[in-house]
């Protein structure tokens, strides 16, 4: 991805699911109308990445863990995906 003059590259493995099965924090809440939905897809896949000043060619580099999760409902955009990384 690249913003004006920053490029963030990254590479993540296989997902580290939040629970074995497939299962979510909702659990079984996704069954009743609520207005919001949620699941979390990956808690801690490992990964690599790369922020690239495109202007002075500066680099910063390491590794991390991807978080990855889907909401939605009546309080969020349809089809929202929210991903974030942390650095060990």
């Amino acid at each position: 991805m690249t913003v004006n003059d920053i490029r963030l590259e990254g590479k993540f493995g296989a997902p580290v699911p939040w629970a074995p099965g497939g299962l979510g924090p909702e659990g079984w809440l996704h069954v009743l109308p609520l207005p919001l939905h949620w699941f979390v897809y990956s808690l801690a896949t490992p990964g690599t990445y790369r922020w690239i000043n495109l202007t002075s060619q500066e680099v910063l580099q390491g590794s991390g863990y991807l978080h990855q999760e889907k909401n939605w409902g009546k309080s969020f955009p349809p089809e929202w995906i929210w991903t974030e990384g942390t650095i060990p």
